[in-house]
């Protein structure tokens, strides 16, 4: 019963979106092309694991996993002394010192938080656009996705930002609207990466190219929660391991925690210019080449 009673409760929001998206579909008709291909979507968001990803792969090794064990080694480097000075025990001892470490080292903390993310979008900007013009048939090259990230970082942290706000602001008041913003905002960062438009503009284009596939996006959206959320509790298994153990261990489950960023951020990164690439294919007839051809 108490399953039962669990699952009407998940289901439900996602049951009156499914609802909500239809009756606005009826009221805004958008003219597609074809339909919204769900498995094509997923397909393209791991096509990076092919032939030609392996230059991403390097490129995730250096922006995301070579930070991220820097950031953990600094971390384990630090745990040692707030444990001396405050213990801490039970199930929150974990949040407790991290919690501690941001009294402790503030600047230390918010340094290499901020030079983790500055890191990971560098990578995702170079990562969507090369995907998407391997996706278009354009036959961008990597290097040239490389030079024109540092150039994008500030717009698409400001379009990053305002997107998050946005969503939180409407989901605080009711949950549909904000998770209808998320679907409406999905393809924003792939627009101003690819197209180079401004902040707003990504955020109108974004939605236009959203409206009459939103309930294909919400179920392909989910998909990938469900994979970022097996690869979160992977993290979390890798991160209990890593404050609690040391020597040789501790070595291994940084390792590990580092695949799995590097990992998450490839199949993100893919994920996203994938909406973009198959939303152009719908509304706009994009032509958009056959996997075999772009991606072996």
């Amino acid at each position: 019963m108490t399953m039962l009673m669990l699952g009407l409760f998940l289901l439900g929001p996602f049951a009156t979106l499914g609802i909500w998206l239809w009756l606005r579909s009826r009221r805004e008709p958008a003219q597609l092309i074809e339909a919204f291909d769900i498995g094509r979507v997923m397909g393209r968001s791991f096509a990076a694991f092919g032939r030609e990803g392996w230059p991403l792969a390097g490129l995730a090794l250096l922006l995301v996993g070579l930070p991220q064990v820097l950031w953990m080694t600094m971390l384990r480097a630090m745990m040692p002394q707030l444990s001396a000075a405050s213990p801490g025990a039970g199930a929150n001892a974990q949040a407790d010192r991290l919690i501690g470490l941001f009294h402790a080292f503030p600047a230390t903390m918010i340094g290499g938080m901020l030079a983790l993310l500055l890191c990971s979008f560098l990578f995702y900007i170079a990562a969507i656009r090369f995907w998407a013009q391997r996706g278009e048939g354009r036959g961008g090259t990597l290097g040239s996705a490389i030079r024109l990230a540092p150039r994008l970082l500030l717009p698409v942290l400001a379009v990053a930002m305002l997107g998050y706000l946005g969503f939180l602001a409407s989901l605080l008041l009711f949950v549909v609207p904000g998770v209808v913003m998320a679907l409406n905002w999905l393809a924003a960062i792939p627009v101003m990466v690819n197209e180079r438009t401004g902040i707003i503009e990504a955020l109108r284009r974004s939605r236009a190219l959203a409206i009459g596939s939103r309930g294909r996006i919400l179920v392909v959206a989910l998909l990938m929660l469900v994979l970022t959320m097996l690869v979160s509790l992977m993290g979390n298994v890798a991160m209990r391991g890593l404050i609690g153990d040391s020597g040789p261990a501790s070595v291994l489950l940084i390792a590990v925690q580092a695949l799995v960023a590097i990992l998450s951020a490839i199949v993100h990164a893919g994920f996203f210019a994938a909406v973009y690439v198959e939303l152009r294919r719908v509304r706009e007839g994009l032509a958009v080449p056959m996997l075999a051809e772009v991606f072996a």
